[in-house]
């Protein structure tokens, strides 16, 4: 069947997993980044990360509390494997794939909000 943009739609439970996950990602990746990386560009950025997941992981906690969902305290499968890529790489190599893993982390990100304010829209 043909979606017009239904199938985006996401419950607030589904909206906080993957928040929850991606506020998870971002904070051990940052962490992971801080420590490994020899650039320090990418260890600043990296830092700003933890700071700015962390906060949001607090907030998320709030918001969900009234909202009565549950925050897991685990990633998603897709972010636990992309922790792990970046866990086994070095150097240079670390570097590109953390960069990569937050361009397609900040995309996701974006569309989650954007699918989650479309089902909120609608309700």
């Amino acid at each position: 069947g043909a979606s017009y943009g239904y199938a985006q739609q996401m419950s607030s439970e589904e909206f906080v997993a993957m928040a929850a996950s991606s506020d998870l990602f971002e904070v051990q990746s940052g962490q992971l980044a801080a420590k490994n990386s020899k650039e320090a560009s990418v260890q600043q950025f990296a830092e700003m990360m933890v700071a700015d997941h962390t906060k949001a992981s607090q907030e998320l906690k709030v918001a969900a509390g009234e909202a009565k969902v549950s925050v897991p305290t685990q990633m998603i499968d897709r972010h636990a494997a992309q922790l792990q890529k970046l866990q086994n790489s070095q150097g240079e190599t670390f570097d590109k794939a953390y960069i990569e893993a937050q361009l397609s982390a900040h995309q996701e990100a974006l569309e989650l909000m954007q699918s989650y304010a479309q089902s909120i829209g609608d309700g």
